[in-house]
């Protein structure tokens, strides 16, 4: 469910003017590459899978940073924890979610000398959100520039460029809480993947 909630704040954050390139819950990819010398190395990268598209491995996307963008935004999530308070038909669950931000100055506006701003205003939109599903969302905390964000992935020498001016990252971790009904719906197949 908390794919669902999260990709209704990827069209509430899409409507943003700095936000070009945002995408729902990533997953790690291993990916090995060769160096001019021939030498291979293995690196991680977060993906994001297309589910409107998704039938293949070309269908993912990978949300490195990249100089041609504004800004790319990702979600991380722990499990979903059942609450005791959930009863009948109604399930509580907490989830513990973590937005990756990554900003291109130079191509939202060559003054700002910060994205604090474009953090506090990614959280405003998260929090005042208007989403289907009940749900309680509170700011645990933020991590402005800690490149420790970054640590699960490997990223070759040439991508941490992106961590310095005008590049600005940060990261916001937040707790929500879903409340919603259980329903014994089938799953609908994708044809377009057969």
């Amino acid at each position: 469910m908390i794919h669902y909630l999260i990709n209704e704040l990827i069209t509430e954050l899409k409507s943003l003017n700095f936000v070009d390139r945002c995408y729902g819950v990533v997953y790690s990819l291993w990916k090995t590459t060769i160096n001019e010398k021939g030498v291979k190395s293995l690196h991680t990268i977060p993906i994001y899978a297309n589910a409107d598209k998704t039938c293949n491995t070309d269908d993912y996307v990978d949300c490195v940073p990249n100089s041609d963008y504004k800004s790319c935004i990702y979600f991380e999530t722990s499990n979903e924890v059942i609450s005791e308070e959930s009863r009948g038909s109604q399930l509580i669950t907490d989830v513990d979610v973590r937005m990756v931000c990554w900003f291109n100055l130079a191509l939202i506006n060559s003054t700002m000398i910060t994205g604090e701003g474009l953090i506090r205003t990614l959280i405003h939109t998260v929090l005042n959100a208007n989403l289907s599903v009940s749900n309680v969302i509170e700011v645990k905390e933020l991590l402005y520039r800690k490149p420790e964000i970054f640590n699960p992935y490997t990223y070759n020498e040439a991508e941490k460029q992106f961590l310095i001016y005008p590049y600005e990252f940060g990261a916001v971790d937040f707790n929500i809480r879903l409340i919603y009904d259980i329903c014994d719906n089938e799953p609908i197949i994708n044809p377009k993947c057969f």
